[in-house]
């Protein structure tokens, strides 16, 4: 259970790169609007993000452990050196993110979509990809450049 519930709210180009992580809450944002919003540079864990709209958003070295992200929108999101550990991002949508040095470790990506430029440095390690997940952890880099390069369209 959430300690901070912002479920089916407007939260557009709102700021919450300090105020609940820094107090260690775990924050539901299912179905939220967080367009053009900030969350940069802290660390984020237990906390649910399912369907959300975290377009054009500014996701910078921030760290989600233990998130939910399952149908959420990352288009044009900026996610520079963000980490998603042992997160669900089951049909998430980074079409046209910045990824650039993201880490993807222990996640499930069945369903992802994105446009990825194979220049982009990023890391990943343990990719789930099965359906209904959590299956077995035996994809790695090569698998998330093939999900984020061949899906979607412009």
């Amino acid at each position: 259970m959430a300690d901070v519930d912002f479920s089916d709210s407007d939260l557009t180009g709102a700021n919450l790169s300090v105020d609940a992580a820094a107090k260690g809450k775990a924050l539901n944002l299912r179905n939220v609007n967080l367009t053009n919003g900030f969350i940069c540079k802290t660390h984020i864990s237990e906390s649910t993000f399912d369907n959300s709209l975290l377009v054009g958003s500014n996701l910078t070295k921030t760290v989600f452990e233990n998130c939910s992200f399952r149908g959420a929108n990352f288009r044009n999101a900026n996610l520079i050196k963000t980490e998603f550990i042992n997160c669900d991002l089951r049909d998430a949508d980074f079409i046209d993110a910045n990824l650039l040095r993201t880490e993807f470790s222990r996640v499930r990506m069945h369903g992802v979509r994105g446009h990825m430029d194979p220049s982009v440095v990023i890391y990943a390690s343990e990719i789930d990809i099965s359906r209904d997940g959590p299956g077995q952890y035996d994809g790695n880099i090569d698998t998330v450049r093939r999900l984020l390069s061949a899906s979607g369209a412009r």
